[in-house]
């Protein structure tokens, strides 16, 4: 009987002292439902996730370059200046044009080269008396 009621006191005493043994059950439920008190290293997550929205300044860097760009109107400008020929930008569209409509302003220049290729008709006369010459020296 002696042996029977030792038996029974260390089982009791393994069952209802593992209750008291909170070191290793605390370990793991400071890792499961304590981590929500610990927000120092939930925080540092939480931040890159959630709290990055109230970051402004990062965040915003980037929204600068995709979105919030249409605020930045000189640089855009630069580049709808050379692709649409803005209106505003006439003093230099206006060189392309005239260089490529031969503009009737621009008639002082062009008019200097069709005095050169239709007026040389009135310098057949002196073109003819020099080939006569050279012929007739040829040949005596």
């Amino acid at each position: 009987m002696m042996p029977m009621s030792l038996t029974m006191d260390v089982l009791t005493k393994e069952t209802s002292l593992s209750d008291v043994n909170e070191a290793s059950i605390g370990r793991t439920r400071q890792k499961t439902s304590l981590s929500n008190a610990n927000e120092a290293s939930i925080g540092r997550t939480r931040q890159k996730t959630s709290l990055s929205n109230a970051n402004v300044p990062s965040i915003g860097r980037t929204r600068q370059k995709t979105s919030l760009s249409n605020a930045n109107v000189p640089s855009i400008g630069r580049a709808q200046q050379k692709n649409r020929l803005s209106s505003a930008n006439a003093p230099h569209i206006g060189r392309t044009q005239q260089r490529n409509r031969l503009s009737s302003a621009n008639e002082a220049s062009i008019g200097r080269t069709q005095k050169k290729t239709s007026l040389s008709d009135a310098n057949v006369a002196r073109v003819c008396v020099s080939f006569t010459d050279y012929r007739d020296s040829l040949w005596g």
